[in-house]
């Protein structure tokens, strides 16, 4: 079904995957720190309706690489979206660098549709090249319709995902590292 490690989560290792290497192992562990949401309209106002949550609203995320990487990740859901709340930040420190991806938007973790602020070695640099949902879109389609040469998901890639995914909650319910 639908939940938080199939959806936001499952998209975002899409990305963490395609950029640094698959998982060799993962850890997860997954903790419901919200049971309760408030519903809220359209224009994010309540609407005074509760309902009990049925899935966890907060991930860890722990694993090895297959590239020799450690990695290490935390998912939350459920909490304010009050001014300068980063609901997104994502860091990849090097040898020789680091490279910081961050997004105040609620959906910021979803990096095919939302463009984040990007730090180099903490300055914020400017990215070449449209920028937005559409961009993104025209972008992947564009290297879809080179073929074999094009740099795009494909039906194996998602695979994988799902394999990860599984594990995930293999992990989780059985609270151990699962090897894939």
């Amino acid at each position: 079904g639908a939940s938080m490690v199939s959806i936001a989560i499952g998209h975002q290792l899409d990305v963490v995957t395609r950029i640094l290497s698959d998982f060799a192992t993962i850890n997860a562990t997954a903790a419901t720190a919200y049971p309760m949401s408030i519903l809220v309209d359209e224009d994010d106002k309540p609407t005074g309706e509760v309902v009990k949550a049925t899935t966890p609203d907060h991930f860890a995320l722990a694993g090895m690489l297959n590239s020799g990487a450690i990695s290490s990740m935390m998912w939350r859901g459920g909490y304010s979206a009050t001014k300068g709340r980063r609901r997104f930040i994502w860091e990849i420190d090097g040898d020789e660098g680091s490279i910081k991806f961050e997004s105040d938007g609620v959906y910021g973790a979803f990096l095919n549709l939302y463009d984040p602020d990007i730090y180099l070695d903490g300055e914020p640099i400017a990215v070449e090249g449209g920028r937005g949902t559409i961009a993104n879109l025209t972008n992947a389609w564009a290297e879809f319709a080179k073929g074999e040469g094009g740099d795009y998901a494909t039906i194996d890639d998602a695979v994988k995902n799902q394999i990860l995914l599984d594990a995930i909650g293999r992990s989780i319910e059985g609270q151990k590292t699962i090897t894939l």
